[in-house]
Formats: C-alpha cells, sequence, structure tokens
C-alpha cells in the first residue's frame, strides 16, 4: 500500500527529536491534573528503548514515502481542536503487516517449508513497539519562538499523549479467533486475517516538516543493530542527538545545504549523561560507569561514520574539576546524506504532483 522501496531517507521534525534528550535537573515537575491525576510525571518527552526507536524509523520511512501527505483520507487540525496548538493538516497513512514489519527491520528466514517468513521473536517485538508508540502517553512539551512587533515571544505548550494513533482490524473472524486476538495479539494464528493498519501521528510528528527538520538514513537504526548487536538504548540516543545537535548549529552558520569545515560540538559530560537520560547512574553518581557508556556511544559513533575523531578536555567549573568532550562531524558523511536526501525529496515531491 506504500511504495517506500525508493525511499532510503527520513525527515524528521527538530520539535519530535528534541523530544528523545533528558534535560537538567532531571526531577518531576508540576503539570496540570488534566494531564495526570496525580498531577506528577517522572519523565518529560521520550524515553525510548531500541525497540520503539526502530518502531518510529519505521512509522517515519512511510510518512516520508508519501511526502508527508498520507495514502488515505487525513484531518485538518485547528489551534482550538487539540492539545498541541498545532494548525494544519494531519496525514493518515495505511499500511499492511508486512510493510511494518519491512520497514521496521525485521529479518526473514528460510523455514522447513522452503519459505522466507518473518521471525516470530522479532516480528513480537517490532508489534509491541508499534503499540508501545499508540498506547503509552508522553509528556511531550514543545516551545515555539516568533516574532510580534519585532518582540520575540515563545509559544509553549505540553499535553500527555501517545504519538501515534492506531487503527486496524480484521475481518472473517470465528469466536475462537476473536478470543485469540485478545489473548495473543501479536502471534496469533488469525493475524492472517488482519486487513492492515492506519496510523494517523500526533501533531509533534509533522510539525513544521518542511521548515524546520533533519534528515536520517532510514536504515539508521538498523545499522547500530547490525554493526553493534549489543548497544545499548544510549547509543540510539547519541546518534540521534549527534544529527539534531549538527542540523542545528549549521542552520546557525550556514542558509544553505554546505557544511562547514572542521565542524564540531561542545559538550559538558555531565550535560550529556542528562541527554542521554542515563538517570541511574546521575542518580547514584557513578560518573565512572557515565564515562564508560559515553565512551562506547562515541565509539559506536566513529566506527559508523557520524564523528571523524572526538577529544575530552578537563576544565575548572565552580572551583570543581569538570569534563567536556569536543566531537568532530564526519562532513563527508554528512554531506553525502544532504546531496542524496534532496535528490529523494525531489523525486517523491514529482511523484506526488504526478
Amino acid at each position: 500500500m506504500v511504495n517506500y522501496s525508493n525511499c532510503h531517507f527520513i525527515k524528521s521534525p527538530i520539535h519530535l527529536e528534541n523530544q528523545k534528550f533528558g534535560r537538567r535537573p532531571g526531577q518531576s515537575i508540576k503539570i496540570s491534573p488534566k494531564l495526570a491525576q496525580n498531577g506528577m510525571v517522572e519523565v518529560i518527552g521520550l524515553d525510548f528503548l531500541s525497540s520503539h526507536y526502530h518502531a518510529l524509523a519505521a512509522i517515519q520511512r512511510l510518512l516520508t514515502a508519501t511526502n508527508y501527505k498520507g495514502n488515505t483520507k487525513g484531518v485538518v487540525l485547528s489551534r482550538e481542536s487539540n492539545s498541541f496548538q498545532f494548525e494544519g493538516w494531519i496525514p493518515r497513512i495505511r499500511f499492511t503487516k508486512t510493510e511494518f514489519l519491512e520497514a521496521y527491520g525485521v529479518k526473514r528466514y528460510k523455514t522447513s517449508r522452503n519459505k522466507y517468513e518473518f521471525s516470530g521473536k522479532e516480528a513480537e517485538t517490532a508489534l509491541e513497539a508499534l503499540y508501545h508508540l499508540g498506547h503509552q502517553p508522553f509528556l511531550i512539551v514543545a516551545t515555539r519562538t516568533r516574532w510580534t512587533n519585532g518582540t520575540q515571544i515563545v509559544d509553549r505548550y505540553q499535553t500527555l499523549s501517545p504519538i501515534i494513533r492506531i487503527y486496524e482490524g480484521w475481518e472473517g473472524l470465528t469466536d475462537e479467533e476473536n478470543i485469540d486476538i485478545d489473548l495473543t495479539p501479536f502471534n496469533s494464528p488469525s493475524t492472517r486475517k488482519h486487513k492492515g493498519f492506519v496510523v494517523e501521528p500526533c501533531p509533534i510528528l509533522v510539525d513544521q516538516i518542511e521548515s524546520y527538520f533533519v534528515i536520517k538514513p532510514a536504515n539508521v537504526y538498523q545499522e547500530i543493530k547490525m554493526r553493534f548487536p549489543n548497544a545499548s538504548k544510549y547509543a540510539y540516543t547519541f546518534i540521534d542527538w549527534v544529527i539534531t545537535a549538527a542540523a542545528k548549529k549549521r542552520r546557525k552558520l550556514t542558509k544553505d545545504n554546505s557544511w562547514p569545515e572542521n565542524l564540531f560540538l561542545n559538550v559538558n559530560v555531565k550535560s550529556l549523561a542528562y541527554i542521554l537520560r542515563m538517570n541511574r547512574y546521575i542518580c547514584t553518581r557513578n560518573w565512572k560507569k557515565i564515562e564508560l557508556a559515553i565512551d562506547k556511544c562515541i565509539e559506536i559513533a566513529i566506527q559508523l561514520g557520524w564523528l571523524s575523531r572526538r577529544k575530552r578536555i578537563e576544565f575548572l567549573d565552580s572551583s570543581k574539576l569538570s569534563k567536556k568532550e569536543i566531537l568532530y562531524l564526519n562532513k563527508e558523511r554528512f554531506e553525502e546524506i544532504t546531496k542524496k536526501s534532496k535528490e529523494q525529496m525531489e523525486q517523491l515531491e514529482q511523484e506526488s504532483i504526478n
């Protein structure tokens, strides 16, 4: 239902990417009782496991393949009709279970029946991750700046919401099969009668998608899993942070698609620990484990070609010895992505017109 075979890069709004990163001081915050009965939420944003990254990337690949126009009837939202204060078009995408599993990266294996079929365990993990995105409420806090009468002002919104809405259906079920779905929704035999999904993204997945976004390979997380199967969730968050921080810095330095020479990111080690949501290490002040985990993240980023090198510097901060990372971006990798993704986006735009 979605032709994504030529979609090798995905677009993601920076507003969405920002939700993946932790922030200091990492404490609970009070929010409106309308958002949570006890008025407290422990995590702000998207605290993902690696499987959730894969599932979200699969949805974004399917959305990108339709140039964020969808392939079934979407909806138009007014600012008054949603807690995101979003105004505009929300696309919907219809796809089969097979299309999702392929976009997720689930492997097929040759069975005793001489057929290539999806791994049952991997497929179950992928579908569980999809359902997590559609059922788990996330506290999303975002800001948008604008100018009014020469003065910069900030619009802020926050809401407790899943990041996608999932519709699905089955046809021709027996009573036994209907009950079976309630018991084992991912692996029941009746899934052969599954008629597919329709997914509606929440506004933050499409907000300013044409003007404030990052581009990344569609297989960005599959590459991590293939090369480093035991990589922690911190590695996934770190790669996303590098891509997002690089895009933000380039936007400040240049107005075209070029990447400046010797572009680097400068980040305090403690701040990076918060960004990567290393809360259990931070709470116990286990800085040795934090540095080891960060070292591994940087090593993975270098081997995957996102960074060319790094430098750790010690300095005094309020009379205390602190450390920061200087992370040098691999210009060639980012330039290649920019060039090839531009060609893809132009092709998708042309196809949507035709």
